[in-house]
């Protein structure tokens, strides 16, 4: 990945007298998205400021970043470019191939500017910029197109590649140049996925399993979360090397070291020829663990007593019910099938979400919540 442009403080020289002209400078001199995921994090420094002409500036702000024209009204044009000639449809082909350039060139603007010093990434934020500009289907459609490409290279886990291809990417479509680093893209893959598992309906109306989480299709599906967990936790997966046994799944690495391997009876075992604290070892496992919870593969009674699980609940309830929680609708809805696993485990509790009053919240919670 390049050198971070948010290495340097995007608001050393702050000079602007509006939320408008903060707006502007920045989609002139960075870009819509970088401009876009700068403008937020300067949003979440001075969300609780008091005095109110920082409140209107910040309302300006937001009011020209909700006006910028995006892309999501441009359809995604799946087909080849020789169809769409016989067709006589290239004014929709250009259109989208544009639009699909322009969406490669903000994913490694994005990244960029969300990437710190200790090389963590803030996805949330990327993908939010994103998924605002170009729609969730375009960002999933370049990103497929960008895992597919790689085929040859075989940068991604086996696993991803299959995700790829179960797009049924037109053979036209090569890659549309994101240059950033396949480790990081699969941080931002990992959000998408997350984005679109929680905009399926629930596993009960799918017909799925009764107990657990996301509804398995194969094994495949399990192996693709655990490599989104690993790399939400700045982890990543890559095919065996010197595997001469066959004996594992994937190679984990951190920084480009590979430090365990995932074998094929589903267990984490560290690399014998690599030094790794026992605690990473130990913090590769739990990721391990709560993926299959997660995935409806073991029973979250073994690994919590119902008295954990009821405790958890009502955290998770008065959190999800009191006012002013900051929640954005995606946090919320992770809330509310977190909510939902419980219930289905410790059918008992159901029904207490709907119940909880704030009234029956203390009076220092509810001062808090008006206070945040």
């Amino acid at each position: 990945m390049a050198d971070n442009k948010n290495q340097d403080n995007p608001f050393a020289d702050f000079h602007f007298d509006t939320g408008f002209g903060m707006w502007r400078d920045y989609t002139v001199r960075y870009g819509v998205v970088a401009a876009h995921c700068i403008c937020q994090r300067y949003l979440k420094m001075q969300e609780r400021a008091p005095d109110l002409p920082e409140r209107e500036f910040c309302r300006q702000l937001q009011e020209a970043m909700a006006s910028e024209h995006n892309m999501t009204d441009v359809d995604v044009y799946r087909r080849s470019q020789a169809f769409a000639e016989l067709d006589g449809d290239m004014y929709s082909y250009d259109k989208s191939y544009r639009a699909n350039r322009s969406c490669a060139g903000d994913i490694d603007a994005a990244i960029e500017v969300c990437s710190y010093g200790d090389n963590s990434v803030d996805y949330k934020t990327a993908f939010n910029a994103l998924t605002y500009r170009y729609g969730l289907e375009r960002l999933r459609f370049v990103l497929g197109c960008e895992v597919r490409w790689d085929s040859v290279f075989r940068r991604y886990p086996d696993e991803l590649h299959q995700w790829a291809e179960d797009m049924n990417i037109s053979e036209n479509y090569g890659r549309f140049d994101v240059r950033t680093r396949p480790e990081y893209l699969i941080g931002l893959i990992a959000k998408l996925r997350q984005a679109e598992q929680i905009n399926e309906p629930p596993t009960h109306e799918r017909g799925g399993q009764e107990q657990g989480g996301t509804e398995l299709k194969n094994k495949l599906d399990f192996y693709i979360a655990f490599y989104e967990q690993l790399a939400l936790s700045g982890f990543q997966a890559y095919v065996p090397a010197f595997d001469y046994d066959k004996k594992y799944i994937a190679d984990i690495c951190v920084n480009g070291s590979n430090i365990a391997h995932l074998t094929k009876s589903d267990t984490v075992e560290p690399n014998p020829h690599a030094d790794v604290e026992a605690g990473t070892i130990d913090t590769l496992r739990e990721i391990l663990k709560s993926t299959m919870r997660m995935c409806g593969l073991t029973d979250a009674r073994q690994y919590f007593s119902e008295t954990d699980l009821s405790v958890l609940h009502a955290s998770l309830v008065k959190v999800r019910m009191l006012p002013d929680n900051d929640l954005d609708s995606q946090e919320t809805s992770v809330i509310d099938a977190l909510i939902e696993k419980i219930e289905a485990t410790v059918p008992e509790l159901g029904g207490s979400a709907a119940d909880y009053e704030y009234a029956h919240a203390n009076s220092a919670e509810l001062a808090e919540g008006v206070e945040q």
